[in-house]
């Protein structure tokens, strides 16, 4: 026979309960914060943290800084205060700094999510597996890049509006704001008055992120959607409401254009967004029938079930968001983040609906009720597995690896042994990587300039495109790569006679580079070889005993050396007593 000294694990007034609910959720977002603590560095980390310190001594480049195949072209650089964060964390704190604010910033839009859902009265349960959804598809996309700022910034957005139109209701039938019947203050239009923190939000993201675009249009969508409804429902005083909101967009929008680069930003922005990126994966519609795509499917999977079976009311304005989001994301992966920020704050009070029929019909208690000896067993074995998740969190935060069989770390020292630089074409992959730890900082230094990197269409015309891809890819396919109506026929050897480059450094997995180069054995020779990388020098300089940079074959490196185990970033080359550079462990 069960005690009368019982306590509910659902919801309502025991402290005990709530204590449970506590340590539960605080378990699950623990355990969360796992996927959202990756410690593999992105191959454009380097160059972000490098163009922030450079916007910290110099102000924000107009031109394109560190390559000689576009000095003078203009740069639309939409990360700079991005770049400015991570600069100021490295210098001041350390890199691990950075990955301690990714993870901090990955709970925090989880624990936004779950107040939203105990506002609602969502069970526990139902918010825990939200979580674990909604952190195992932003996994692959929460890594040490701006774009986690771009999906914060969303994540506040959602929680802003939202809380503005608190208890609005869809189906062209909302509760008309301060109507006589109304009780609930909620409703009161004067919560609509914090719509004007949108406006700053959308001015510090647009100088964070390009992805700003993606949160103003849901800004604009849901300001619109709304001003549908109120129109709608045809009541007195609709029109002080909507003109209220038309206001908002458009201040909303002017805030944008606070940026260093003014109009310039949204009309490349444009520009940009109009031309196909099938160079780079993110850019792809999902790949759906992989059995990576099980987590997207898992949350389809949800999303449509919360929708289709759930008898709360379906918030119009949340319908047309949603539908918009999905649009984007099954042409471009690269906002699937999106379509799960929006699932874990607006599919949870679907879901609850559904578990209460469930329950009903299957007639499983409305109170779950646990001893208490049993609640405080479950209670310790919760706090136990939080510990336990917390430690490997910790562990994901200690440090920043480079693995060795993923960049030239080894080539790169040998770069720094032989005291090359110049004029270098590199892998786009590896670009950042190469000017980072080995770009010449100041007029005057030595190191290295890049053909092409990671910045791409920010600071390149389409014919340094064209000149990278012809190299590293060839003529390929529209699937494969993008040629304008004005790109010439493909030439692969063009881009090592433009602009007279000194170095190649290539992967040597790039199969199409690597038989390049070797066709072009009479101009250029080999330096440097391991199983990672090869390096290539102009022949005229470095195999000509009469060249001041000529290296003979006895400090030539070629083999097939294994490239394992990491270093720690930013894996630069490491400096002997002497001034002379050492191989980095």
């Amino acid at each position: 026979m069960v005690s009368s000294q019982t306590l509910s694990f659902n919801e309502k007034n025991s402290e005990k309960s709530s204590l449970l609910r506590f340590v539960f959720l605080a378990a699950i977002v623990l355990w969360c914060a796992i996927p959202l603590s990756p410690n593999t560095v992105d191959s454009d980390f380097w160059g972000h943290v490098t163009y922030g310190q450079d916007t910290l001594e110099h102000g924000v480049a107009e031109t394109a800084t560190y390559t000689f195949t576009a000095q003078g072209y203009p740069w639309i650089n939409h990360e700079h205060l991005s770049e400015i964060i991570f600069a100021m964390g490295v210098n001041h704190l350390g890199v691990e700094s950075l990955l301690v604010l990714k993870a901090v910033l990955g709970c925090g839009v989880l624990l936004l999510m779950i107040r939203h859902g105990l506002q609602q009265k969502v069970h526990s349960i139902i918010l825990g597996s939200v979580c674990v959804i909604v952190a195992i598809n932003l996994s692959y996309y929460w890594g040490l890049r701006p774009h986690v700022l771009t999906f914060t910034f969303f994540a506040l957005l959602i929680t802003l509006t939202d809380w503005c139109f608190a208890g609005w209701s869809g189906r062209w039938n909302l509760p008309w704001p301060d109507s006589p019947a109304s009780t609930d203050r909620q409703l009161s239009t004067q919560r609509l008055y914090g719509l004007w923190l949108c406006p700053p939000l959308l001015c510090i993201w647009a100088n964070t992120h390009g992805g700003f675009l993606a949160g103003l249009a849901v800004f604009i969508a849901i300001l619109s959607c709304r001003a549908v409804e109120i129109f709608a429902v045809g009541k007195e005083g609709r029109g002080r409401i909507i003109v209220h909101l038309i206001c908002l967009i458009g201040v909303g929008i002017g805030a944008t254009f606070v940026n260093p680069h003014g109009m310039q930003l949204h009309s490349w922005l444009v520009d940009s967004l109009g031309v196909p990126r099938p160079e780079i994966q993110e850019w792809h519609p999902p790949d759906l029938f992989t059995a990576d795509a099980l987590k997207t499917w898992l949350l389809f999977g949800f999303l449509g079930v919360g929708f289709i079976f759930s008898r709360q009311p379906r918030d119009f304005t949340q319908l047309i968001v949603i539908g918009l989001v999905l649009t984007q994301a099954l042409s471009h992966q690269r906002h699937m983040p999106f379509v799960a920020l929006l699932f874990g704050f607006w599919l949870p009070v679907h879901l609850e609906s559904i578990w209460q029929r469930l329950r009903a019909e299957i007639r499983i208690p409305d109170d779950l009720r646990f001893s208490p000896s049993t609640s405080a067993v479950a209670c310790l074995l919760l706090l136990v597995m939080a510990a336990s998740f917390a430690g490997q969190v910790g562990r994901r935060l200690g440090s920043l690896g480079v693995r060795r069989d993923a960049y030239p770390v080894s080539a790169v020292q040998y770069m720094a042994d032989q005291g090359l630089a110049g004029k270098l074409v590199v892998s786009g992959r590896w670009a950042q990587y190469a000017l980072g730890v080995m770009g010449a900082r100041k007029p005057g230094d030595s190191g290295v300039e890049v053909a092409f990197d990671g910045r791409f269409r920010t600071c390149y015309p389409q014919e340094v495109v064209d000149l990278h891809f012809d190299f590293f890819v060839g003529n390929g396919g529209p699937a494969q790569r993008y040629r304008s109506p004005d790109s010439p026929p493909t030439d692969p050897k063009r881009i090592l006679m433009s602009h007279q480059p000194d170095l190649v450094l290539l992967n040597r997995g790039q199969q199409h580079a690597a038989n390049v180069m070797r066709t072009a054995k009479s101009d250029w020779v080999l330096l440097y070889q391991d199983e990672l990388a090869e390096l290539w020098g102009r022949a005229q300089e470095f195999d000509r005993e009469a060249s001041p940079r000529y290296i003979p074959k006895s400090r030539r490196v070629i083999g097939l050396t294994k490239q394992h185990g990491t270093v720690p970033w930013p894996a630069a080359p490491r400096m002997r007593l002497s001034g002379d550079l050492a191989l980095a462990p």
